[in-house]
């Protein structure tokens, strides 16, 4: 739109001048030898002083030509502090203020560069003159080759349109770019003419030509660059879908595996816990049986004592209707009685394994810490702990009521219980 725009404009002025017969003369605009800010120090990374007036204080001045090793130069620029390992680029800057761009057809520049060039207006680049056509151009970028002696001293032209300018303040903005660190020489300068020089005309519209040819062929690689990307996009979204897809498919073999050892994990846990379970019923009904017989046997020595009081009430009976007491037949009464004990000491061993069973360690502990106490007393505390009342304690240990009390008395002062504390309560608790 730009190029159409200049085309256009020159045409019309074109036609407007031949009609007036009017022919301006050309003016310098930069002349040779100009004053010039320059920037030698080290490099710039940013872009602000392409189109800023103020600079930094950083920044010195001089007339050109601008440059080191070379005759003829008016301002010696610094190549930094190794002249093995020169600075690549230096930094050119200058305000131009056109009052009216339109007064002249074309602006031609001419400058002088060694080794490369580029020149920005206002923060636009217009030209490249020995440099790589590149899209980034860094402070490191060298120039395309080596300007040769001959060419050290000669001027390089471009005409632009009055397009690339603007009414009032115009930045000329300038990096001179070696080819090597270890170059032996720099120059820079440049002149700006203003010109109404139509000759000059058919150098713009081949400029202009070759711009729209280059714009077509821009466009022309951008809308295939589009189209490749665009393919690409759809290439990639295809390969990202067939990865979702097969990470689905992994993932839900993953899952499928996990699921199938968990179910293999809870099958043996209860596979386990089923066989614990019927370990444990074995052995409860092991214990079903054992005390079944022990049941058994205690219901057979109960039925055995009470044929035995029996039996001894029948001698008893037969002894006492005899005139006369016989030493043998009280010696075998006594016999008898001594068996019952016995009998009864096998009951209380029972008894006594069964209590452990139900209270563990509570004899244990009875006999520890209070080891004054006899086995008929150890058997009082039992019989207490099961809860039985004084008559079936009696009854149990064979003694009358009244002599469990005196024995609960005697067990209380053993264990150094205060009057206080109630027996029966402490042994339930203990």
């Amino acid at each position: 739109m730009k190029s159409l725009f200049s085309l256009l404009f020159l045409f019309i002025s074109f036609t407007v001048l031949q009609a007036q017969n009017n022919t301006l003369q050309d003016s310098v605009l930069i002349k040779k030898g100009s004053s010039w800010s320059y920037y030698d120090l080290d490099y710039l990374e940013n872009n602000y002083w392409k189109e800023k007036q103020l600079l930094s204080p950083k920044w010195k001045k001089g007339n050109a030509p601008l440059g080191y090793n070379m005759k003829n130069i008016n301002t010696v620029i610094s190549y930094g502090k190794d002249s093995l390992n020169k600075n690549l680029t230096a930094y050119f800057h200058k305000i131009l203020y056109i009052k009216d761009v339109s007064k002249f057809y074309a602006y031609k520049l001419n400058i002088r560069r060694d080794d490369g060039a580029i020149i920005y207006i206002n923060g636009n680049e217009v030209w490249r003159t020995n440099m790589p056509y590149i899209d980034n151009i860094t402070a490191y970028t060298k120039s395309l080759k080596i300007v040769k002696a001959k060419e050290e001293k000669e001027f390089f032209t471009k005409v632009f349109t009055p397009s690339f300018f603007i009414n009032g303040v115009n930045i000329i903005a300038v990096e001179l770019h070696q080819r090597g660190k270890v170059t032996t020489d720099a120059v820079f300068d440049l002149e700006l003419i203003g010109s109404n020089d139509f000759t000059y005309l058919s150098d713009i519209f081949k400029h202009q030509n070759n711009q729209n040819v280059k714009l077509k062929d821009e466009v022309k690689d951008l809308h295939h660059r589009i189209q490749m990307e665009i393919k690409n996009a759809e290439l990639t979204q295809i390969k990202i879908k067939l990865s979702v897809t097969k990470y689905s498919f992994y993932v839900l073999i993953l899952l499928f595996i996990i699921i199938a050892i968990l179910l293999y994990r809870l099958w043996n846990l209860r596979k386990k816990e089923k066989k614990e379970y019927k370990n444990i019923i074995e052995d409860l009904n092991k214990d079903k049986s054992i005390k079944e017989e022990e049941l058994l046997s205690q219901s057979l020595r109960g039925i055995q004592n009470k044929q035995h009081i029996e039996q001894l009430k029948y001698d008893i009976n037969l002894i006492a209707n005899k005139s006369t007491i016989a030493k043998s037949d009280i010696k075998r009464i006594v016999q008898k009685i001594d068996f019952n004990l016995s009998q009864e000491n096998e009951e209380w061993h029972d008894l006594q394994k069964h209590f452990n069973s139900v209270h563990s360690d509570f004899l244990n502990r009875m006999n520890k810490e209070f080891s004054p106490l006899t086995q008929t007393e150890i058997k009082h505390c039992c019989l207490i702990k099961l809860h039985l009342s004084t008559k079936e304690i009696a009854r149990y240990l064979h003694i009358s009521p009244r002599s469990v009390q005196a024995s609960r008395y005697r067990i209380k002062k053993k264990l150094l219980l205060d009057e206080s504390i109630d027996l029966k309560e402490f042994i339930i608790n203990y």
